[in-house]
C-alpha cells in the first residue's frame, strides 16, 4: 500500500500496485503488467469494493486523496509507462508519464489525465489545491517537449503540474540543479504557493543556491504563489537561452555566487538602445541597472544593490532590439 484516504462513512480507501489477476481479495482481472489498485473498507476493516486501472504496461500508484465533497469522489495518481490502452484514454508523451484518475464512492472512473516529456516523469505526491484543482509532482528527466515547457537543468529536476478540477493543465514548473533532484513531497501553504521536499545531489546551479554537503542532500523549496499571467510573463521574459560570448558581445557579473552587491559589465558591437534588469525566479521584475543608448565597443559597468532581496536564483537580462543576452545570478546569504 501507498497511501489512503478517508470515506465520508468513516472507512478507508487503500492504493497501491498489483501484479495480480483475479485471486484472493482481487476481482478484476489484471489490465497488463502492474496496475493501480484500489481497496475501500470500512471503519473496521471489511472489504467494501476493490478496483482495478491500468493500461497494456506498467502502472506504479503513488498518492491518492478525497475531493472533501459531499460526493465523496476520489483522485488516484502515479506513473504510467502504458500507452493508450485499458482505462489510459491519452498516449504516452514517451517513457514514463504522470497518470491521474477522477473515480466516484463506487469506484467508477470519471476522468483520467496523462502529464509527461519525451523521457520519463515519475511522481511522487498529488494533493487538492485551494482552488479546487489538483498539484501533481514528482522529477522529470525530460527537456521541453510534451508538457514540459522549461528545459532540464541536469540529470532529473522537481517538476509540478497544475490543473484544473477537470485535470486540464493550467502550468507546469521545474526545479532543480546540475546533478538529480528527486522530489518527495508537496505542501500548499497559507499564502497558496508551495513548499517542495525531497534530496539533491547538484553543487551550486540551476536553481541550487548552497553548495552541496556531501554525496545527497535533502533539498527544499519554498515556492510563492503562481498564477497562469506569471508563469506565462515567466515563459516569455525568461527564456533559457545560452549566452553567446564573443569579443566584441559580453555580459559578465562578478563575483557570482555573491552576498550583498554583484559588478555586472557588458559591451556591445553597435551603438544601440540598451536595458540591463534583474528579474526573480519567476519572472518578475526587480530592478533596472541599465537604460539608454550604449555606444559601441564600450564597456559599460554596473552594480546590483541586493541587500534587500532575499538568497536564491535570479536572472540578469541585457535586452537590445534585436537580441538578448542572458545570466543567472546565485545570491547567498
Amino acid at each position: 500500500m501507498e497511501d489512503l484516504a478517508l470515506t465520508l462513512d468513516g472507512g478507508f480507501l487503500l492504493g497501491g500496485t498489483s501484479t495480480s489477476g483475479i485471486s484472493g481479495d482481487k476481482s478484476e482481472a489484471s489490465k497488463g503488467g502492474k496496475d493501480y489498485w484500489l481497496v475501500r473498507v470500512t471503519g473496521t476493516g471489511e472489504k467494501v469494493w476493490d478496483k482495478t486501472f491500468g493500461g497494456s504496461s506498467d502502472e506504479e500508484l503513488r498518492a491518492l486523496g478525497s475531493t472533501n465533497t459531499s460526493s465523496g469522489n476520489f483522485f488516484v495518481a502515479g506513473t504510467s509507462s502504458s500507452g493508450k490502452s485499458g482505462d489510459k484514454s491519452q498516449a504516452s508523451q514517451g517513457g514514463k508519464d504522470y497518470w491521474m484518475l477522477k473515480i466516484n464512492d463506487t469506484g467508477k472512473k470519471l476522468f483520467d489525465k496523462s502529464f509527461g516529456g519525451s523521457q520519463d516523469e515519475e511522481l511522487r505526491s498529488a494533493l487538492m489545491t485551494k482552488e479546487g484543482g489538483y498539484m501533481l509532482s514528482g522529477s522529470s528527466a525530460s527537456s521541453i517537449s510534451g508538457d514540459k515547457s522549461q528545459g532540464s537543468q541536469g540529470g532529473k529536476d522537481y517538476w509540478l503540474v497544475k490543473t484544473t478540477d477537470k485535470g486540464e493543465k493550467e502550468w507546469d514548473q521545474r526545479w532543480g540543479g546540475s546533478g538529480t533532484e528527486e522530489l518527495r513531497t508537496v505542501l500548499q501553504t497559507k499564502d497558496g504557493g508551495y513548499v517542495l521536499g525531497g534530496r539533491s545531489d547538484s553543487g551550486v546551479s540551476g536553481d541550487r543556491t548552497q553548495p552541496s554537503q556531501g554525496s545527497t542532500d535533502y533539498w527544499l523549496v519554498k515556492v510563492i504563489p503562481l498564477t497562469t499571467s506569471m508563469v506565462a510573463a515567466r515563459e516569455e521574459t525568461v527564456t533559457e537561452e545560452p549566452v553567446k560570448e564573443t569579443a566584441s558581445t559580453l555580459l559578465k557579473a562578478y563575483p557570482n555566487p555573491f552576498k550583498e552587491q554583484v559588478k555586472v559589465s557588458f559591451t556591445l558591437p553597435q551603438t544601440q538602445p540598451a536595458e540591463v534588469k534583474v528579474y526573480d525566479n519567476q519572472g518578475r521584475e526587480i530592478s533596472t541597472l541599465f537604460k539608454g543608448q550604449a555606444q559601441a565597443n564600450q564597456t559599460y559597468q554596473v552594480e546590483w544593490q541586493a541587500i534587500q532581496n532575499g538568497a536564491g536564483m535570479y536572472l540578469l537580462q541585457l535586452q537590445t532590439p534585436t537580441k538578448r543576452y542572458q545570466q543567472k545570478l546565485f545570491l547567498a546569504k
